[in-house]
């Protein structure tokens, strides 16, 4: 973990723990990759692939082994074991203040495909939130992973079905399902803490932008009654109806990340 530790700045929100559930995990469809010299772990990589897609979630290298290629090392033999695996083209996301990251990508061969946005809901800026008259159902990880709806981000269709296994040992976040009246209208996944980063977030496919404004209502309702200082949500930039539906419901472009892509064919 001293890896992670030295580069947890540039591993966005992702814990130590979650990091600790990924070794235990099984490892379909989810792979962790380490570097070593002389017996000391100096880096690693860790990635998913699934139908047919790859994405990577993470890379890091110990400060005193960086500028010797083991980044590009471990990247060059990640994207061997996705192509083994049929897989033709592998996603990432950076943020756009990690230039040195992007520099990185970029140098490897990676193009600039796409943009996530990040919105957030400040409760200070907030108006009132009225009560929202929902229902919500307080589940495991496992059950909302197996429930079918829209998310907002590309990497979540790649990442599900291994977050299952990952999931059965990492326990730091908590689950709901909201539903207006009987009406399903959509899942979410956070970390319970002051800033609430919506780690998933899908919605129905009956009527999904109307149910994304009731999820929203929900999660300030949440923010209102646990302290809750701001919520903040990725979403692709190409869900151009969902992201006027939040800055309808006063949500905000706080920050954006690059979605960069390669062809391994």
């Amino acid at each position: 973990m001293n890896v992670y530790r030295e580069s947890i700045r540039e591993l966005d929100d992702a814990d130590e723990e979650w990091y600790k559930s990924i070794v235990m995990a099984n490892k379909k469809q989810n792979i962790l990759l380490v570097a070593c010299l002389d017996q000391e772990i100096t880096g690693f990589i860790h990635l998913y692939y699934s139908l047919g897609k790859g994405y990577i979630e993470a890379i890091a290298v110990k400060s005193e082994f960086r500028g010797m290629g083991i980044g590009s090392r471990l990247l060059n033999e990640a994207e061997k074991i996705l192509y083994r695996k049929g897989i033709e083209k592998v996603r990432l996301n950076v943020k756009n203040s990690n230039l040195k990251a992007l520099s990185f990508y970029l140098k490897n061969g990676y193009v600039i495909d796409g943009v996530t946005i990040l919105m957030k809901w400040s409760l200070n800026e907030g108006r009132a939130v009225n009560n929202v008259k929902v229902r919500c159902f307080k589940v495991s990880n496992e059950e909302l992973k197996k429930i079918d709806g829209i998310p907002l981000t590309w990497w979540s269709t790649v990442t599900e079905k291994a977050d299952l296994e990952i999931y059965k040992y990492y326990k730091c976040e908590d689950a709901y399902l909201i539903y207006l009246e009987d009406r399903f209208c959509g899942a979410v996944e956070f970390k319970p803490e002051k800033s609430l980063y919506i780690d998933y977030l899908a919605v129905s496919y009956s009527e999904p932008q109307t149910s994304l404004k009731v999820v929203l209502n929900w999660l300030k309702k949440y923010a209102k009654d646990k302290g809750v200082n701001e919520i903040i949500i990725p979403i692709d930039s190409t869900k151009r109806m969902f992201i006027v539906g939040m800055i309808e419901e006063e949500f905000k472009i706080h920050d954006t990340e690059y979605r960069l892509s390669k062809d391994l064919k």
